[in-house]
């Protein structure tokens, strides 16, 4: 039996049920958190975190259930805490995935200035969800921008995630770590690198490749914690076995 159109339908409707979510946490994002919590950045910031952790609930359920994805989990998944996250990057779905499974730690995203405008609820949540973005005019407006949003987690209680590839390992062709972001982020945060390794998803970077993933398996892999201190005795060693160990583990 030709289980293609059922597929193609599957897809359709979880992409329709994801449009509406977004659309609905866009539109309750902009006409009443940002009006009722205009003063109180603590109250807007939490508020995003909450509409941030619904996004990725429903489009990674629906994604799973669009195309009969095995997710698997292995490891620790931390049920409190604050965390410097560092990840690999192979797909759009990356960021659901790490959000709907590491909810208790309240993500905060190091992502690219494009991604600020045009996409509905992650441009929100990336103006005034305390995440940051890079990818500026310089490296030099970068660092400071990845500075202050260090300093600034510890009020919002927040786990800063970074891609220390730099974007869609399909787009950048590379798998090698820029370690100057990393050390900015664990300097300013002082908070342990919680090393995370995803795979399964490299043959579809962007949402329109879904139907590459049909019935198939996709892990993620949480590693041990580094403490802060550990990591400080030799940073670039730290960064390198890290680099290592999450692309040994993602394939």
């Amino acid at each position: 039996m030709n289980r293609a159109p059922l597929l193609w339908l599957r897809v359709a409707v979880g992409g329709l049920a994801v449009i509406a979510a977004a659309l609905a946490i866009d539109l309750w994002l902009r006409f009443f958190v940002l009006l009722a919590y205009r003063r109180d950045a603590a109250k807007r910031i939490a508020a995003f975190g909450r509409a941030t952790r619904a996004w990725g609930d429903v489009l990674f359920a629906a994604a799973t259930w669009a195309v009969s994805l095995d997710v698997r989990i292995e490891g620790h998944v931390p049920k409190a805490g604050r965390f410097l996250i560092v990840v690999n990057h192979q797909s759009s779905l990356d960021i659901p995935f790490l959000i709907t499974t590491l909810r208790a730690l309240n993500l905060k995203f190091v992502a690219m200035e494009q991604l600020r405008h045009g996409k509905p609820v992650i441009s929100l949540v990336l103006r005034h969800g305390g995440s940051v973005c890079v990818g500026k005019r310089n490296v030099g407006e970068d660092l400071a921008a990845l500075t202050r949003f260090a300093t600034e987690l510890a009020g919002i209680e927040g786990s800063p995630v970074i891609f220390p590839a730099g974007g869609l390992e399909r787009e950048h062709g590379a798998r090698r770590f820029y370690l100057a972001g990393i050390e900015v982020l664990r300097r300013g945060a002082r908070l342990p690198i919680l090393p995370v390794a995803i795979d399964g998803m490299s043959e579809a970077p962007t949402t329109g490749d879904l139907l590459r993933l049909a019935g198939a398996r996709v892990t993620m892999r949480i590693g041990e914690p580094v403490s802060y201190e550990e990591a400080g005795r030799d940073p670039r060693a730290t960064y390198l076995a890290l680099e290592e160990w999450i692309y040994g583990k993602a394939r």
